[in-house]
């Protein structure tokens, strides 16, 4: 099954919506600029408000190592994601602070950016459009080839999801703005969205069992 992570989530009434629906993560933007900021009492406020199976995704862009440290224990953050330019002594030493899984967003303008991609170890790999948030895709097909396991972020609406799946087969999918309007998170929109990424798997696993049949003799 495609893990869904829904990103720059500011409302409890669209967490309550989120607490029904299949989905596995949520991500709260820790970046004072951007306009799906939400500062940490807020965060604690919906944090609380998750259900016990959704992830709560704290999303930082090349903040000091102090401030995320915080953070991630005074938010409840059950995963970081880091959308900078965070080395991976940054990176380790993150990780050694807090003991948390960390996702690395890597912006895909050219092969050479997935091959800088497969040097971090990290958890978790997002491959994002140049411009995170801007609602632009990069190119897909630059990915025919990779091999590891990633979340496809960038450009991701109710109308595309499916084709991306199809074509990709992503470990996860990220989104924000495919989910809004007016600036907005949607409710309509996160409900088809999901919908339709969960048909995508369905699809995904029908096409699978009918390339690769059971063996004779083989249980079902």
């Amino acid at each position: 099954m495609t893990q869904i992570k829904l990103c720059g989530i500011k409302k409890l009434s669209t967490i309550r919506l989120i607490n029904t629906l299949d989905v596995d993560a949520v991500g709260f933007i820790q970046v004072l600029k951007s306009p799906r900021y939400l500062d940490p009492d807020q965060t604690f406020h919906l944090r609380k408000s998750l259900a016990d199976h959704l992830a709560a995704v704290g999303v930082f862009l090349n903040q000091d190592l102090d401030e995320v440290s915080r953070l991630a224990i005074s938010c409840g953050f059950d995963i970081i994601q880091l959308h900078g330019q965070e080395d991976q002594t940054y990176i380790d030493q993150l990780k050694e602070r807090i003991n948390r899984p960390i996702i690395k967003a890597c912006p895909i303008r050219q092969l050479k950016d997935l091959d800088q991609a497969k040097n971090y170890k990290v958890d978790y790999l997002l491959l994002d459009a140049p411009l995170a948030g801007s609602g632009k895709s990069f190119d897909w097909s630059l990915l025919k080839d990779f091999n590891q396991d990633y979340f496809l972020a960038g450009g991701l609406t109710k109308d595309n999801v499916s084709s991306a799946i199809k074509k990709l087969n992503p470990y996860g999918v990220d989104v924000s703005s495919g989910i809004e309007r007016m600036k907005e998170k949607d409710p309509d929109l996160i409900r088809q969205f999901v919908a339709n990424v969960r048909q995508a798997d369905q699809n995904l696993y029908s096409l699978e069992a009918k390339e690769f049949p059971p063996l004779e003799g083989e249980a079902v």
